[in-house]
């Protein structure tokens, strides 16, 4: 017994050292670099491409790490470059006909993707087509597990050369992502199943566009998802869900779309305008950060919002409220609006007139010097607005200067209705002392909107003034 333990001791010396003194030779001199060139001649025959490696370094334990790493496209120009780029393979989960990667890496990389015309492919999809099954009619039994996905100091561009430029502005057709840092882990990816778990990821985009970090645990079927622990931070917005369940018939993608529902809690998101300046450049100097919670429920017909809260950090803008949005054929038919209540200071109402109109030279109506004399302002409001059918609108507006209630209706593009001015100060408003101290009036009538740059308007005014 005794003797087999030292045999069995031996030989496993042996096979460890004899592995040892494989990977010395291949990673010494000439080996090497046959290794190296082997490679890289392999890997240019199936992508019809130029390929170059710097050198191929072999680890214990299955991993392969190639050095400066150079692919161009099929154009010639280069679409991938790399200062590391590793793999460590799982040799018996191949043998069992799984792909399992311990880890990939990749460090140092720059990657610039494009399309020249509308019509015409990707500088990157002969790399798709080249590692696709050839044989169509066969479905693609596809099992995929990476441990971990390692990505440091990495940036990609993508532009689609034919879409005009949106300087300071996110565009999806001129994407320019720089500093990406990801540690991720894909748990299983098969043809009807995935999950993944991103520890964290973070990137900054040329249109201002800062993640700072997001984290998440996504696990998806053909029928339901659920996201957990997802935590997005901005510059300064901050979104945290604890869990989001969504179910759908992942069929095909238009059955997805026409299937897909969601429902759940909000909890408290802070959210900055500064982070959206991105996709609305108006923002850009209003700098409030706002406090929002709500209840949700999204389905392909109808988006449901109850107890909805928006406050500012300084808490001198509150809006409560509740809306369904009803669509039909994908597009929006019906609205059904309550504002509950919507107080603004006067001082938060200053704030929002003056950063919106620094941003919006072409807005007039923003430097209408009465905006700041209507002091504290308070709102509430129902709105019921349909593509075809009956609209309707009630609204008490309370101020410094004045209140005003508004009833109307209408159908299609024709409304009526009443407008009452109570208390109304023009001397303080307008700023002139030779203007009367108080108007009351009652406006009923009726416009016609078909035409938007010259609407019809017919009514009556009474007007008492004191």
């Amino acid at each position: 017994m005794r003797n087999a333990r030292k045999i069995v001791r031996f030989l496993a010396a042996l096979i460890l050292s004899a592995y040892l003194l494989l990977l010395v030779l291949v990673n010494f001199g000439p080996a090497e670099q046959w290794l190296t060139r082997q490679i890289e001649d392999r890997l240019a025959e199936v992508l019809q491409t130029e390929v170059s490696i710097g050198r191929v370094e072999l680890g214990l334990f299955n991993r392969a790490t190639l050095h400066d790493v150079v692919l161009k496209d099929q154009a010639g120009k280069t679409m991938l470059q790399a200062g590391l780029l590793s793999a460590k393979v799982e040799v018996m989960a191949i043998l069992r006909g799984d792909v399992t990667l311990r880890t990939v890496s990749l460090l140092d990389a720059n990657v610039h993707l494009y399309k020249e015309k509308k019509d015409s492919p990707t500088n990157f999809q002969f790399v798709i087509d080249a590692f696709s099954s050839k044989d169509k009619t066969k479905p693609t039994k596809l099992n995929l597990c990476i441990n971990s996905i390692i990505i440091r100091r990495c940036n990609v561009q993508y532009d689609a050369l034919y879409q005009p430029t949106t300087p300071q502005r996110l565009n999806p057709a001129h994407l320019a992502v720089k500093d990406i840092d990801a540690s991720i882990s894909l748990k299983r990816l098969t043809s009807d199943s995935l999950n993944l778990r991103v520890r964290s990821l973070s990137f900054e985009e040329q249109s201002g566009l800062h993640v700072r970090s997001l984290r998440m645990r996504l696990a998806a079927g053909r029928k339901q998802a659920t996201l957990e622990e997802f935590h997005l931070a901005l510059g300064q917005s901050e979104v945290t869900l604890p869990r989001l369940q969504a179910n759908y018939d992942a069929s095909s993608l238009a059955q997805l779309l026409q299937t897909i529902e969601l429902r759940g809690h909000l909890p408290m998101v802070s959210v900055s305008s500064d982070d959206f300046v991105c996709l609305v450049p108006e923002l850009r100097n209003l700098h409030q950060k706002f406090l929002l919670t709500t209840d949700y429920a999204i389905s392909p017909k109808n988006i449901l919002l109850n107890r909805f809260s928006l406050s500012n950090s300084e808490g001198n803008i509150q809006l409560l409220g509740r809306a369904s949005l009803a669509r039909t054929e994908g597009k929006f038919s019906s609205v059904d609006a309550h504002v509950d209540k919507l107080a603004i200071s006067q001082t938060a109402l200053s704030s929002l007139i003056n950063g919106l109109a620094t941003s919006n030279p072409k807005a007039g109506i923003l430097r209408f010097p009465g905006w700041h004399k209507l002091g504290d302002l308070t709102l509430q409001a129902q709105m019921n607005w349909a593509t075809t059918g009956r609209h309707a609108l009630t609204a008490q507006l309370h101020a410094a200067v004045g209140q005003v209630e508004a009833r109307l209706q209408g159908m299609g593009k024709a409304i009526s209705g009443e407008i009452n001015v109570e208390g109304a100060q023009p001397d303080v408003l307008l700023g002139n002392a030779e203007l009367p101290t108080g108007i009351t009036l009652i406006a009923t009538g009726n416009c016609d909107l078909t035409n938007a740059e010259m609407p019809q308007v017919k009514g009556k005014v009474n007007v008492g003034q004191f």
